[in-house]
């Protein structure tokens, strides 16, 4: 079984009981690569999916 390159930490922080904000971190080949809020990695994971679906058929 081959094992991921990529890893993503998710940190959280509280003040008084009550969630402040969450920050994810993306690793690759143990390498943190970029740090974003939820909202952003929302964003960013509709961005690859929408690559990833693009594709053309291939001719017949």
């Amino acid at each position: 079984m081959s094992t991921s390159i990529f890893e993503v930490d998710k940190e959280v922080h509280y003040s008084d009981m009550h969630k402040e904000y969450e920050i994810y971190t993306i690793i690759m080949n143990s390498k943190d690569i970029m740090s974003c809020c939820r909202d952003s990695l929302i964003e960013l994971q509709q961005l690859i999916t929408l690559a990833l679906n693009d594709q053309k058929e291939e001719p017949k």
